[in-house]
């Protein structure tokens, strides 16, 4: 009866009408990038009403058999690599953390470090966080890593704090613990170590204020909300605007310390401020600026021993050239002054980013930065990338604003040019139909398990 139960539920979930091998565990699991290319040639094959999809069309047809199949295989835990560098933390944890800023030493023997592969980045709204979510979750499924995600979208939690409960149990391993996490949520420390290991990474971003809330206020539409434009609400008394309810109870001023946990009040001191910046500041071992965005790459390559392949991304999430406004001085300033408790937590981190460059070396950090770029450079030649104005709303590629660029890509047999320009709603899609398989895999192997144990008499 238990075994029937078992094979109904994986006819359930693949929409298979007939299973007539016994289940086994020895073959591992279907990968989110398997299903991914299965389903971008399929996508690919069926439209041509328009000339990309007639494209790639033409390159289906000519591909043979085997080229359909996956081209990076499901990843073995990841051997250690060499490097010329001895990888002392930038930020130390906070257990060791002695002072603020070390760096990274050149040391003539030759060492070895472990790629990083435990994450925790805290999505920051509108700092380029997007962008960088791509990276993590490039780099997690071609690496058959584990994701906290929600039942749909893309927040756990948020305006909520985070709990654990808001992730469901056939998205979780059955070790309860997972390896990345790269949705949005709101910092909530303890509940967030109850599903991390130990060793976790923590990672995030941050961006000038002014240019951050000009950029919230104008792609969640605020504008409909507070029944004015950006400028005229600037023109508000300021104690009018701090005490403004949030849209959703979700977005408004000071939004990165909002992220970060922290709820922020008119009333609150610059003390205050200064001291939950601390306490941040012991939690992260890199806080990445926006607007020094390769300079924080390199340092994110450094600290998690990644290759230069593995930081690159294209930006996402960005505006459209005319949706961008045009502020005046007088505007932006009102803006910082709005988000006050931000700019202190930019500042801070701002000149501890600029701290630890001055100790990597100004020149070592302008060609590890060039290198970045050239290589970038030439993934984006190599899968044909292009933006497209006005996409087709149905398109595996196309964003979920009409506000923001949708990247377009010509070389659809590279997964590596697929996942680069997928974006996120699409990605998580995918990844979640991946984990939930495993999950119940990993639940049948369980039950297996304990069918083949004696029972004690």
């Amino acid at each position: 009866m238990l075994r029937k139960l078992v094979i109904v539920l994986v006819m359930l979930l693949f929409n298979c009408d007939v299973i007539s091998a016994p289940v086994t565990m020895t073959p591992p699991p279907t990968t989110t990038l398997q299903v991914l290319k299965q389903e971008q040639f399929r996508n690919a094959a069926e439209k041509n009403t328009t000339k990309q999809h007639t494209e790639v069309k033409s390159v289906k047809q000519t591909m043979s058999s085997d080229m359909l199949e996956l081209q990076i295989k499901p990843s073995v835990p990841n051997p250690t690599r060499n490097s010329t560098t001895e990888h002392v933390p930038l930020v130390t944890t906070p257990d060791d953390k002695e002072e603020s800023v070390t760096v990274v030493k050149k040391n003539k023997k030759e060492n070895i470090c472990a790629p990083k592969e435990h994450i925790m980045f805290l999505k920051t709204h509108k700092c380029a966080s997007s962008s960088i979510q791509n990276m993590f979750l490039r780099y997690g499924a071609t690496r058959s890593l584990t994701f906290a995600l929600p039942a749909i979208r893309n927040y756990l939690g948020n305006p909520r704090m985070f709990k654990t409960k808001l992730i469901p149990n056939n998205l979780l391993p059955s070790n309860g613990k997972v390896d990345i996490f790269a949705v949005h949520t709101r910092l909530n420390l303890e509940e967030h170590m109850k599903i991390l290991h130990p060793d976790t990474f923590f990672v995030t971003v941050v961006r000038e204020p002014a240019h951050l809330f000009d950029s919230l206020y104008s792609y969640f539409r605020l504008n409909n909300y507070f029944g004015v434009s950006l400028e005229d609400y600037l023109n508000y008394p300021l104690k009018k605007q701090l005490s403004s309810l949030r849209p959703r109870n979700r977005f408004g001023h000071d939004m990165m310390l909002f992220d970060m946990g922290i709820d922020v009040h008119e009333n609150m001191t610059e003390t205050e401020v200064r001291g939950a910046i601390e306490k941040l500041d012991k939690v992260f071992h890199l806080v990445m600026i926006a607007g020094k965005m390769d300079e924080s790459l390199i340092l994110l390559k450094e600290l998690l021993c990644w290759d230069y392949s593995d930081v690159i991304f294209f930006k996402k999430n960005v505006r459209k050239n005319e949706i961008k406004s045009s502020l005046s001085k007088s505007s932006l300033e009102k803006m910082r002054k709005l988000n006050s408790r931000d700019v202190i937590l930019y500042e801070y981190f701002l000149e501890k980013h600029e701290k630890v460059v001055l100790k990597y070396g100004k020149q070592r950090m302008a060609e590890d930065v060039s290198k970045l770029k050239n290589l970038r450079d030439k993934i984006y030649k190599e899968c044909g990338i292009r933006i497209v104005e006005n996409p087709e709303p149905d398109t595996e590629f196309t964003e979920s604003s009409d506000q923001v660029n949708t990247y377009f890509v010509e070389n659809l047999t590279d997964i590596k040019c697929v996942l680069l320009t997928l974006p996120e709603i699409q990605f998580l899609n995918k990844i979640r139909k991946d984990q939930k398989r495993k999950r119940l895999l990993e639940d049948m192997h369980i039950i297996r398990k304990r069918r083949k144990i004696p029972k004690k008499h």
